[in-house]
């Protein structure tokens, strides 16, 4: 039980450093109640795509990206899950989306996926669809 206690203790300080970091960052408290959310694909992987086909050509796709406030400095760094979704808590405002390539298993350009701006609203989470282009054609 004590071991359970101590792993439990040291959460709840890893979590009150991480907010106290984005705070010391950002120079604003983190809200809890805005930010965006959305999810991350690759594709094509079909080398020709016709229409009514069902073969599915974009895949769900595990990337980290990096969100970085207009008008602030800092970033924040986060990965979509395995089915390619992901959350994040972010206070209002715009933000550039730059999604990180992915080295391990490519060729160092491909998959890519362009950045994008996106705003935040307060008390809304803003969706944003990620697509990383395979470079098949």
């Amino acid at each position: 039980m004590k071991t359970k206690n101590k792993v439990g203790g040291f959460f709840v300080i890893g979590i009150i450093v991480l907010i106290s970091l984005v705070f010391l960052f950002s120079g604003q408290p983190i809200q809890f109640n805005s930010g965006i959310t959305g999810k991350i694909l690759l594709g094509p992987l079909c080398p020709v795509e016709h229409v009514n086909e069902t073969q599915q050509c974009y895949v769900p796709y595990q990337a980290t990206v990096i969100a970085i406030p207009q008008n602030s400095f800092g970033y924040v760094r986060f990965s979509s899950d395995v089915n390619g979704t992901f959350i994040v808590f972010l206070n209002p405002g715009t933000y550039l989306l730059k999604p990180q390539l992915n080295p391990v298993g490519s060729n160092y350009f491909y998959p890519h996926a362009p950045e994008q701006t996106v705003t935040v609203e307060p008390d809304k989470f803003t969706n944003v669809l990620i697509i990383y282009d395979t470079g098949i054609r």
